[in-house]
């Protein structure tokens, strides 16, 4: 489609119209007619004041020498009817350049002025060439959008690719990305389909040429460059060349690649997933990593392999003993934060997570055996209930949260060639727990409180279970609510005093009180009664406890509550849970004493004891939720939680040396179980220690086995058990909360104190100087975790002048509860983005909350490297 010679004259005459440049004195405009489809017409033209000059190609010295010497006053035309073959051959390429952009009459030429492109004969022959993508007004209009104006011809060919793939972008990352994501040859690749129907394919393989090094001997293929991307990504990121079968490539291709895979990772997780375990399976990745020592993998991330290789490294240094806790600790945090690592939406676990946890839980229990590898020693019982209290039960939760990890990993075999690993690993923490731990602390507990249990029942100097209504109930001036758990053991409660520190403001103390003997629900639940004397009511069918006569069965609980306050009612957590706002509050209202019966772990034994670990998680979270419903819906303040007893477990079945008979005959005995034993008077039974039982107020006395030793009884539940004297028995939480309301006056004078707020993160390294491609930076947390600082989620890069990021992102979770200042700090690894830097240009440290990305530091860097960044060049 051409113009005709009416609208040819028009737009002639108003190029001639235009005003002179600067120092002009007249127009000359070239008009291109490659195809001399005016050569007829040219003579017709009526254009006032201007001359034609028509070339024939055997005229040009006669019009050289007319334009620049014979007549330099006139406007001209110059047509030019023809190509040439080459520049050489244009002797008026001078005049042509410094004169008006050339004049083009055709359909390609409305297109170049339609889109604002420079006139020139490069460009009218790149549009000439690729005229089908032109042909849709659709695809002009993203073209032009696409390019802002900015037009080279490197940049117009990136600018068709981009549109016709749907980059979003003209730049090689984004189309390379986007064609990549679309499958490979295997598949129906859209996207590659659509640059071969306008003829762009060659110039997409140069493009991959010049950004990845990749050549193909053949046929290139689209899964082949997908592998040499991550060859290349994968030297970078690491530092060293990982897969040497491989060509290697140059420090731009490295970072570019490195740049394209990083970006696409962050950007589109589904697609780059597929395109990562493809490239894993072709590279046979994880033989290869697993030669790299786990250190320095920590921060590299582009294959889901990655997580299995260190683990499978670590698992194996952790059984040789040649890591230490610390050490594992620090590979494990600096997985944390990594995308393979750090895939859990919608509240979905990570494959990996579990591995980890278990391995962290390892590691505190390992740190906790250096540090008592010499055993637990006190002389008095109240120093090793001290002891217990204040550290020794981290052990028990360490154990715990093991076994919950390890019970995961059982149920989803996600990796099956990391699960013989773990199950050793879970038979070496299973010694250090079992035969290490409860064996030595059982053992100097049992020795030193033997004869005060003996001659007592109880352990003078320590709060009772049986003084509880007495110090922490009667006489409130306020309403109060008794949440009693069933077997929430000193170590859970711990836990759970530290999540509603950290989620309610509040005020939250944990302390503990021994239990009365035996352990078990019965007595327990007695104890936490109002009383003054605890007995005994034996009928022919068992017995019951009585508190001052009365039956403290579950259904008469609120009758004893009652006989102290009247204002007061037994509730389980059941009822609470499953009624209806209006319903809870009516079940409270004008109560001033309220005891909630909450049972999740014991209850979870009666099934499985396997299921009592994960019941402890399970009720934390369900305590958590009664809180709340307390402080909300009945508008409490006031909260204790406490237990009946705590329990022992162990994963591994006893062997027959952990296990006495109960040496008393059955007509003697009036109560057994693994962990205890009530008889008749005058019973003497071998290897157990005696208990005084109810302050000799009964015909009965108690017994109970050594250290974690089981009484020989048939049935199962053998390893969940309670009812004895062990410290994880007999030591039963109380906490106590006290909840800040943001309108009282204790809230607003210390509002720092209560309002919960994330804890900041500062930059920590001195040098602001970055010289190398690849750096790294230390960063500091200036609080811990714990009371109104809440765990918070940084996200970091650096960023030039105009906030483009020109590092790739990192991201740290800032959770460290340590109140040690050096052990609040993190090391990152940063890699600079492929580009062109400047040592005088700003450069910015960017600090930013993941959850808001609002900025909270902005540190000025310099960036002084060494590095030179090529353009991709399309037509060299």
């Amino acid at each position: 489609m051409i113009m005709d010679l009416a609208a040819v004259q028009v737009e002639l005459a108003k190029r001639f119209a235009q005003p002179l440049p600067q120092y002009d004195r007249r127009h000359i405009v070239f008009w291109q007619d490659p195809e001399g489809e005016f050569r007829e017409e040219i003579a017709s033209l009526d254009l006032p004041n201007v001359r034609v000059l028509v070339l024939d190609g055997h005229n040009s010295f006669m019009a050289k020498k007319l334009l620049t010497v014979d007549d330099t006053e006139h406007n001209f035309l110059v047509y030019v009817p023809f190509r040439y073959e080459q520049l050489t051959d244009n002797w008026l390429l001078d005049i042509e350049l410094m004169s008006q952009p050339p004049f083009h009459a055709d359909l390609v030429s409305s297109w170049l002025q339609e889109l604002h492109i420079p006139e020139t004969q490069e460009f009218h022959d790149l549009v000439a060439r690729y005229r089908r993508f032109f042909q849709a007004k659709e695809r002009r209009q993203k073209f032009a959008a696409l390019l802002q104006g900015n037009y080279t011809p490197a940049r117009f060919i990136l600018g068709l690719m981009g549109v016709t793939v749907g980059a979003g972008a003209a730049t090689p990352a984004a189309i390379l990305r986007q064609v990549l994501a679309a499958g490979d040859e295997r598949t129906d690749n859209t996207c590659y389909a659509q640059l071969q129907h306008y003829g762009l394919d060659d110039m997409f393989w140069r493009l991959a040429h010049q950004a990845t090094g990749y050549q193909a001997e053949e046929k290139p293929a689209l899964s082949q460059l997908l592998v040499r991307i991550f060859v290349l990504a994968s030297d970078y990121g690491l530092g060293r060349r990982l897969f040497t079968a491989w060509e290697p490539g140059t420090v731009q291709q490295q970072t570019f690649c490195y740049d394209l895979l990083t970006e696409w990772q962050q950007s589109g997780r589904e697609t780059f997933g597929a395109a990562a375990h493809y490239a894993e399976q072709m590279l046979a990745a994880l033989e290869q990593l697993e030669q790299v020592r786990p250190h320095d993998l920590c921060s590299f991330d582009l294959f889901p392999c990655v997580d299995v290789a260190i683990l499978r490294q670590v698992m194996r240094d952790v059984l040789d003993n040649l890591i230490s806790p610390e050490d594992l600790q620090a590979i494990i945090e600096a997985r944390r934060p990594l995308n393979w690592q750090g895939q859990a939406e919608h509240g979905r676990r990570r494959q990996t997570d579990d591995f980890y946890e278990g391995l962290s839980q390892y590691a505190a229990m390992r740190a906790f055996f250096d540090a008592h590898a010499l055993g637990f020693h006190a002389a008095q019982p109240q120093e090793l209930w001290q002891a217990y209290t204040s550290a020794y039960y981290q052990m028990d939760a360490a154990y715990r949260m093991f076994h919950v990890a390890f019970a995961r990993v059982l149920e989803n075999q996600q990796h099956p060639q990391l699960d013989d690993l773990f199950k050793q690993l879970a038979e070496r923490a299973e010694d250090l727990y079992a035969n290490w731990y409860l064996g030595q602390l059982g053992e100097n507990w049992s020795r030193i409180c033997a004869q005060e249990l003996a001659a007592n029942g109880f352990i003078e100097g320590i709060p009772r279970q049986e003084d509880f209504y007495a110090t922490q109930v009667q006489g409130q001036k306020n309403r109060i609510f008794v949440i009693i758990s069933d077997a929430l053991r000193y170590e859970v409660a711990a836990s759970l005093a530290t999540a509603l520190r950290q989620e309610m403001p509040s005020e939250v103390q944990l302390t503990g009180c021994q239990g009365i003997f035996p352990t078990i629900t019965k007595f327990g639940m007695a104890a936490l009664l109002p009383h003054q004397q605890l007995g005994l009511s034996v009928g022919t069918h068992g017995y019951s406890v009585l508190a001052d006569g009365q039956s403290t069965e579950a259904g008469a609980r609120t009758a004893v509550l009652q006989s102290a306050q009247p204002r007061s009612v037994a509730l389980r957590y059941r009822q609470i849970r499953e009624a209806r706002r209006a319903e809870r509050q009516a079940m409270v209202q004008g109560q001033e004493v309220v005891y909630i019966y909450h049972d999740t772990i014991d209850a979870a034994s009666h099934t499985d004891d396997t299921k009592v670990f994960p019941a402890c998680s399970e009720t934390i979270d369900e305590l958590k939720a009664l809180v709340r419903i307390i402080v909300n819906d009945f508008g409490g303040a006031h909260v204790i939680i406490t237990a009946d007893h705590g329990f022992l477990y162990t994963y591994r079945p006893l062997q027959e040396d952990s296990k006495v008979a109960r040496g008393v005959a059955a007509e003697q005995t009036l109560d057994v179980g693994r962990r205890y034993l009530l008889a008749r008077q005058g019973a003497s039974p071998e290897n157990l220690l005696p208990v005084r039982f109810l302050q000799g107020t009964t015909d009965y006395e108690g017994f109970a086995p050594r250290e974690s030793i089981r009484l020989k009884l048939k049935g199962a539940g053998m390893n969940y058990v309670h009812g004895g004297i062990s410290l994880q028995e007999m030591v039963v939480p109380v906490i106590t909360f006290q909840h800040v309301r943001a309108s009282s006056v204790r809230y607003q004078q210390h509002s720092d104190r209560y309002a919960m707020k994330p804890v900041g993160l500062q930059l920590l390294t001195a040098s602001r100087t970055i010289s190398n491609m690849a750096f790294s930076l230390k960063f500091y947390q200036p609080q811990p975790v714990g009371g109104s600082w809440q765990a918070a989620v940084y996200d970091i890069c650096l960023v030039d002048s105009q906030d483009n990021a020109v590092s790739d992102t990192q991201r740290i979770i800032a959770d460290k509860t340590s109140t040690d200042d050096p052990e609040r700090t993190y090391r990152c690894a940063f890699r600079l983005k492929d580009g062109t830097y400047d040592a005088h240009a700003s450069y910015y440290l960017v600090i930013r909350r993941a959850d808001t990305q609002e900025a909270c530091q902005r540190e000025p860097m310099q960036v002084a490297i060494a590095y030179e960044h090529n353009e991709i060049d399309f037509f060299s």
